[in-house]
């Protein structure tokens, strides 16, 4: 509640840079504007290198940075007023950083510092980034993309990694987990059919058929959830690594990824006993029902 809280005032406080009149603006946009809901989302992203630790975990989607959590909290919203709740934020620093910019400069903005917390990185090229965001988002322009190298080195946001999110609540982890897996699938979903696009998409969608299925206990729920997240990671990585074109993804070698699914199927087959394991003698009926 109180995170709902302080989104109502940080998005009153940016409300001119996105930007809405009233409540009652607010909410027509975030149902009829897709544009308006990915300046939300990146915002709020971009909001924890300003200071607001806020709570939202942000998968990869093709439009860079989302949180499912964020996208329910901004739909719940009833009015925006001057409460919060434990909030700190340089909200001067924010607005330098993000006067007169657009979309696609909030975009590219979020999705270089996804990259760089999630490679690890703490020193950036200027070309590499160029090169892999160019990869990430081919309709972004370079100029966008070098604005937003330049600013990030200009605040000094390099260096800042936001803190890992916690999930005391399964549901909600259940909730990021799937996000994770359609937000990957819906990327790779762009490419021309090959048998590394068909591993890819039917090793993420495996994803739903074991969380319909399953039917374990809290402890043991919590570590399958784990084990998926954990590889959708590996999925994820591994797309940042070869950021690939559409001729070149035929000729990626996959190994790894494949041996990694490989041993979670044998956890979730053998260990567990939710689904068979998917080989030349599964009984494929199970993944049409319903």
């Amino acid at each position: 509640m109180n995170e709902i809280i302080n989104l109502g005032y940080f998005l009153n406080s940016i409300k001119t840079t996105l930007p809405f009149e009233d409540t009652e603006d607010f909410k027509k946009k975030i149902d009829e504007s897709k544009e308006f809901r990915i300046k939300v989302q990146k915002l709020v992203y971009l909001s924890k290198f300003f200071g607001w630790d806020n709570s939202y975990h942000f998968n990869f989607h093709e439009n860079g940075p989302y949180s499912c959590q964020l996208s329910e909290d901004y739909r719940s919203i009833d009015s925006f007023n001057d409460k919060k709740h434990d909030y700190n934020f340089d909200n001067d620093k924010f607005k330098e950083f993000t006067m007169n910019q657009d979309t696609g400069y909030f975009e590219s903005t979020s999705s270089i510092l996804y990259y760089l917390s999630k490679m690890n990185l703490t020193h950036i090229n200027k070309n590499e980034i160029i090169s892999v965001v160019t990869s990430l988002k081919p309709h972004l322009s370079k100029d966008t993309i070098l604005k937003s190298y330049e600013n990030i080195l200009k605040f000094d946001l390099v260096n800042y990694t936001p803190q890992n999110s916690t999930f005391d609540d399964l549901n909600t982890y259940e909730k990021i987990v799937k996000d994770k897996s359609k937000g990957l699938m819906s990327i790779f979903e762009r490419y021309d059919v090959c048998s590394n696009r068909l591993f890819l998409l039917g090793s993420l969608d495996y994803f739903t058929f074991v969380l319909k299925h399953e039917n374990v206990d809290a402890e043991t729920r919590s570590e399958l959830l784990k084990k998926l997240y954990d590889y959708a990671e590996e999925v994820e990585k591994e797309y940042f690594l070869i950021h690939p074109s559409n001729e070149e993804l035929i000729n990626i070698d996959l190994s790894n990824l494949e041996h990694h699914f490989d041993l979670l199927q044998d956890y979730i087959s053998k260990e567990l006993r939710i689904i068979p394991k998917l080989d030349e003698n599964t009984d494929l009926s199970i993944f049409f029902e319903g």
